[in-house]
């Protein structure tokens, strides 16, 4: 769970004058276009994530992303997940 994440979620929301059924309607806009119905951020859904530390599918953040005019990686980085490797860093050893 990552309490973090959602408030974030929350905080972006909130400055941006977005309700969660304003959210809600978006995200099946979304998913309607896209022919994916994994792109739905219900709003029971989306008070989940926001309150209760509940991770989002890969999807869910994407269409968030989409919908909040906020970089993919940056909500990535709210729930600690780093999409780049530092320079001179090696890769993890396979088994």
């Amino acid at each position: 769970m990552s309490v973090k994440g959602g408030l974030e979620l929350k905080r972006i929301r909130e400055q941006l004058g977005l309700t969660l059924r304003d959210v809600d309607l978006a995200s099946q806009r979304l998913a309607e276009e896209r022919k994916n119905r994994a792109y739905f951020v219900s709003s029971a859904r989306l008070c989940q994530i926001e309150n209760n530390g509940s991770l989002p599918s890969l999807y869910k953040l994407a269409s968030l992303s989409e919908i909040y005019g906020v970089p993919y990686e940056t909500l990535l980085l709210a729930y600690d997940i780093e999409t780049h490797v530092p320079p001179g860093s090696r890769p993890c050893p396979l088994p």
